[in-house]
């Protein structure tokens, strides 16, 4: 059995091969080129524990999930000529860990998650590199998990459904190191935006690598694309 280094140099050497620009490209392309861990997908920190959350969380995660699976093929509805192996390979890849705790993260800050956040990535080992993975978590709150249940079935055609945002916290974020005092270390996305956000993070401050955070709510800065 290959391991996953060999199957990420086969990759590599696949996309290296691709035979025009165009698939070279492609954002779906890219995004599996600077993906350098065998999954890629969030630490999911539910914050929720009522009656009502114990039968909507199940159904806002599998929602979630398909939201990502839309997104993952959305190249391939505008153009199905586009080569599906890439998009294949970043479904399989994709996974989530979801971390559940009434006694240490019911009714959670977010300043509290990221300290949760940045204990678990510890104990992921010295390896971790600087892959979003460890650097930023979403937090399904009361909120997101009413929202995501009931949203619409994701299409690839359909937009982001309105209504319907998932906070994410920066675990880089210092806030003596912030420039922005309107930037609280944590934003919120769209459940089809999720796979955009994780390729435009990297090793640095959240802030200063999204470049696009120039809208917000009442609360926190919106990645938008």
């Amino acid at each position: 059995m290959s391991t996953f280094k060999e199957k990420m140099v086969e990759m590599r050497a696949y996309l290296a091969a691709q035979p025009n620009r165009r698939e070279h490209n492609r954002e779906t392309t890219r995004f599996l080129r600077d993906l350098h861990t065998p999954k890629w997908g969030y630490a999911i920190y539910r914050t929720v524990y009522t009656p009502e959350s114990d039968a909507l969380f199940p159904l806002a995660l599998a929602k979630l999930d398909g939201y990502v699976h839309c997104e993952i093929d959305w190249d391939l509805y505008k153009d199905p000529t586009y080569d599906p192996v890439p998009n294949r390979e970043i479904r399989e890849r994709y996974e989530n860990v979801v971390l559940e705790d009434r006694e240490r993260y019911d009714g959670a800050s977010m300043d509290s998650i990221r300290e949760y956040f940045r204990q678990w990535v510890e104990g992921q080992g010295k390896d971790v590199g600087d892959s979003p993975r460890f650097q930023i978590c979403l937090v399904f709150d009361e909120a997101a998990v009413r929202a995501l249940s009931a949203a619409p079935d994701p299409l690839p055609s359909s937009d982001a459904p309105p209504g319907v945002l998932i906070r994410v916290v920066d675990g880089e974020f210092i806030a003596a190191h912030c420039e922005d005092p309107s930037y609280a270390g944590w934003i919120k996305v769209s459940p089809n935006l999720v796979m955009g956000l994780y390729g435009r993070v990297d090793q640095s401050d959240l802030l200063l690598t999204v470049s696009v955070l120039m809208e917000r709510d009442s609360e926190s800065f919106l990645f938008i694309g």
